[in-house]
């Protein structure tokens, strides 16, 4: 599912955080669900795409690594570290 709405087999999961666009300054830490069975304590990387022309994080429609993360022990969810996202927008996420 998440290759056929990003393009690429690469990702794991995608999120569609929102309200959109919001920004935050310093980066706020986030945990998604690990819903694409990655490996308990995986390190991942995290990828968001801007859908509008304002393009904060590059151009209209890439994907751009905007943090990366760890899948927790357990394995029920992934985290961002410490510096967190910057802003809500589409994200991708794969293992590193």
């Amino acid at each position: 599912a998440s290759e056929a709405a990003t393009g690429s087999p690469d990702f794991a999961m995608l999120y569609t955080l929102g309200p959109y666009d919001t920004v935050f300054c310093p980066g706020a830490q986030v945990t998604f669900e690990n819903y694409g069975d990655l490996p308990a304590d995986a390190e991942v990387e995290i990828f968001g795409q801007v859908l509008s022309a304002f393009e904060y994080l590059g151009g209209y429609g890439e994907w751009v690594k905007i943090g990366e993360g760890v899948v927790s022990a357990d394995g029920e969810t992934v985290t961002t570290d410490t510096a967190g996202l910057e802003m809500l927008v589409t994200v991708a996420i794969k293992e590193k």
